[in-house]
């Protein structure tokens, strides 16, 4: 079975996910010709998720891509001395 939607009245691209059984907060966005969709969590309130949403909504409005953003932090977060030094060890 397909997932099922809820979007937000009050904040627009903010909607409820409901996926096998479980339901999680999501906020949906363009950026150029992209259309992006990032999880906010499962356990917050109608509040939080909209604090959160409007913080990557306006992110948005400013040029940035959030979801990129979080992508690059990921693969820079790889590269740090304690990743290296694990790394090292690990073949030590």
């Amino acid at each position: 079975m397909g997932d099922k939607f809820t979007w937000d009245d009050e904040v627009r691209g903010l909607g409820r996910r409901e996926r096998n059984g479980r339901a999680s907060w999501i906020v949906q966005f363009r950026v150029g010709h992209k259309q992006r969709r990032k999880k906010l969590g499962e356990n917050l309130s109608k509040g939080q998720a909209r604090k959160l949403a409007r913080k990557y909504l306006a992110k948005v409005e400013l040029g940035e891509d959030p979801v990129e953003v979080e992508q690059q932090n990921r693969k820079d977060a790889k590269f740090t001395l304690k990743a290296l030094a694990a790394d090292y060890l690990e073949v030590k």
